[in-house]
């Protein structure tokens, strides 16, 4: 199973993998490759920022006066101010 973009791209490459794989086995073996579409994974849920990152986010702003613009300058700014965490961690 994969996804909906990837079935696709995989299904024109249908000849060229089932070469490979028969060259790498030595003999026919793959005749034929049938892909499903499956539903994308859910995305990962994200833990909030620290809270350092919203202080300085906030710091950084506070002189803009409030509105849209400030807001998403902040939300950026949290963004941004967040370390990256390893993937599984």
């Amino acid at each position: 199973g994969c996804s909906g973009p990837m079935a696709l791209e995989l299904q024109h490459l249908a000849d060229v993998l089932m070469a490979r794989i028969n060259t790498h086995l030595g003999h026919v073996v793959v005749t034929r490759l049938r892909f499903t579409q499956s539903l994308a994974a859910p995305p990962a849920v994200t833990p909030p920022p620290p809270a350092r990152a919203l202080a300085a986010a906030a710091a950084a702003v506070s002189e803009l006066p409030p509105g849209p613009l400030r807001d998403a300058l902040e939300r950026l700014g949290r963004v941004v101010l967040t370390p990256l965490r390893p993937p599984n961690a």
